[in-house]
């Protein structure tokens, strides 16, 4: 951590010829904006801890410092570069964002006091989540930008995914391996698409290190599409080799699915056991499958990533190969997120812009109606090892 009037103020320029053969200088891709600057805008941010670009080599002793030193969520940093967030996510922070002044956005990397986590075997769906989810479809990774639009379109204002932290996501979406280091956990950033038809009715963007995959936000447009997609996520997770899914914050309908909350630090001693673990691929998900196929199917590995997490093993014995059976298995809210623990920043007497996916509140105070909200349909059902099983009302024979 450091202090951020020492902060970079760099843009970097690159100079293109135009067709007269002029040069003309466009800003491309570190993202780094002045932290200085921000500070003046956002007096809120001194009682924050700043992540200079240069910690990003020293985030584990800066997490362990975090761990002993600090009661709140949230850091910031004004480095927006795709390798800053590959290491932040390795050290098991959100990459939330904000913004300070117009078209003047903070990276808010924030490691919860509590971490909101779910285990495959815990897992509840509501039975008519199972019954109405027959008229989707699924598939992972193929339209990342309709999926960032659609987050966009239900959040608004309180769409915490600001163009640089969005390129920067894409950047690593796209070209994941330009990112691996040798001896680290892989990141890749993934995207979820439910379909009904033709149409693009949920969807959820999330990050994987290693075996471990968090969800950083989605939306949904009509109703059950996202309560069909939570429990369909789950299953691929399960497929892939997921031991791990973070959820973020606390919210409601989470614990009602069979989260429970995990302090700071046992969160981050699962973390490091199971981002050890191979890179989690979605590649034979790409093609649509009806989600009540997938929900009966349940969590059984596939042949084709049995066979893609042997082969990363062997070419990348340095990342290790976490049991599937070990370690422990997004967000439907738009309370603001600082308001949820980081009181870091509520001592500063200004709260900044962020969203943290849906509100608490109920929806209806956010002029979108309750049925629209597919995780708000949850209620507890009883899943094992993610093949969902009918509930059977037994009647009680009268004896003659």
């Amino acid at each position: 951590m450091g202090d951020p009037r020492h902060g970079s103020s760099r843009i970097e320029l690159r100079k293109g010829a135009r067709q007269d053969g002029a040069e003309e200088e466009d800003e491309v891709a570190s993202y780094v904006f002045s932290a200085d600057l921000m500070v003046q805008l956002s007096p809120w941010l001194t009682n924050v801890p700043y992540l200079s670009p240069e910690s990003m080599h020293k985030l584990p002793a800066i997490v362990n410092l975090i761990l002993d030193k600090y009661p709140a969520d949230f850091t910031w940093s004004n480095d927006f570069s795709p390798h800053f967030l590959v290491a932040l996510i390795r050290q098991g922070f959100l990459t939330m964002a904000t913004e300070v002044a117009e078209s003047l956005p903070a990276l808010l990397p924030k490691l919860h006091v509590e971490r909101c986590v779910l285990r495959f075997q815990d897992m509840h769906v509501r039975k008519s989540t199972r019954k109405h989810a027959k008229q989707f479809e699924i598939s992972m990774n193929n339209h990342f930008g309709l999926v960032v639009a659609g987050l966009r379109e239900q959040h608004g204002h309180e769409c915490w995914f600001y163009p640089p932290l969005v390129r920067a996501l894409h950047e690593i979406f796209e070209k994941p391996e330009r990112f691996d280091e040798p001896g680290q956990p892989f990141v890749r950033v993934h995207v979820t698409e439910v379909w009904k038809g033709e149409n693009l009715v949920a969807g959820e963007i999330g990050c994987s290190a290693g075996s471990v995959y968090t969800s950083m936000s989605g939306f949904s447009r009509v109703s059950s599409a996202g309560s069909s997609q939570l429990a369909a996520t789950a299953v691929l997770l399960e497929r892939s080799g997921c031991t791990l899914w973070d959820l973020g914050m606390a919210i409601p309908y989470k614990m009602e699915m069979g989260a429970v909350n995990l302090p700071r630090r046992n969160f981050l001693r699962e973390l490091r056991r199971g981002r050890e673990g191979p890179a989690l691929c979605f590649s034979h998900q790409k093609s649509r499958r009806n989600i009540r196929v997938v929900l009966d199917q349940g969590g059984q590995p596939d042949m084709a990533s049995e066979l893609l997490d042997a082969v990363v093993s062997a070419s990348h014995p340095a990342a290790g190969h976490s049991s599937r059976g070990t370690g422990s298995a997004s967000k439907r809210g738009g309370k603001p997120a600082d308001a949820c623990g980081a009181n870091g920043i509520e001592q500063a007497g200004t709260v900044p812009d962020c969203r943290e996916r849906q509100a608490e509140e109920p929806l209806e105070q956010q002029g979108q109606p309750l049925e629209q909200q597919g995780p708000h349909e949850h209620e507890p059902g009883k899943v094992e090892g993610l093949s969902i099983k009918r509930r059977k009302n037994k009647k009680k024979k009268k004896k003659k």
